[in-house]
């Protein structure tokens, strides 16, 4: 054999050495190769929750929404801001607040930020996540106040929220907040 064969030879068989190490740490298989499947189960049988399944159920679309009561009540979070008053509804829809003129809430301080912080309906309850450096001042009932910068916090009850400044300080320029199941 000449060097030039043995130069050759050496980068194919480190490559089948990885690709098998591969194969064996990762499960990785070649392009060449097919996944093997077993044979179709054979129709009706129960599934491990003794459910009797009777056809190939991948092809069902979405099978929780039997436990979906569309008569339950609903909350509602119910926003006001000087003479501005709105209802958010848990649709998915998210309120920004801020100085910026395309945000849903129009807080005209100097202390807030174009797009200071945004309230939305996520996992059954309303949140306020701040985007700003000054931070969102929040009381809740009887509650001290409490500040979060660039966080999430879950809303509940009734109360107020200052943008960038506290409570004390904020004068008219604090939005009420309140919840209400209808």
């Amino acid at each position: 054999m000449t060097r030039r064969t043995l130069i050759k030879k050496r980068p194919q068989a480190m490559g089948k050495k990885i690709s098998k190490l591969g194969e064996k740490l990762f499960g990785e298989r070649r392009s060449t190769e097919r996944r093997k499947f077993g044979p179709a189960p054979k129709y009706p049988f129960y599934d491990s929750n003794d459910v009797l399944v009777k056809s190939n159920r991948r092809r069902i679309v979405d099978r929780r929404m039997h436990s979906f009561d569309a008569s339950a009540e609903t909350l509602h979070l119910h926003l006001s801001y000087l003479d501005i008053a709105g209802v958010l509804e848990p649709s998915g829809v998210t309120v920004t607040l801020g100085r910026d003129p395309e945000c849903d809430l129009r807080i005209q301080t100097e202390f807030s930020s174009r797009k200071h912080a945004t309230i939305s309906f996520w996992g059954g309850s309303y949140q306020i996540e701040d985007h700003s450096r000054n931070g969102t001042y929040i009381i809740m009932g009887d509650e001290s106040e409490l500040h979060i910068t660039g966080a999430k916090m879950e809303l509940s009850g009734s109360g107020t929220i200052s943008l960038g400044t506290p409570r004390v300080y904020a004068g008219q320029d604090i939005i009420r907040f309140s919840m209400r199941r209808t």
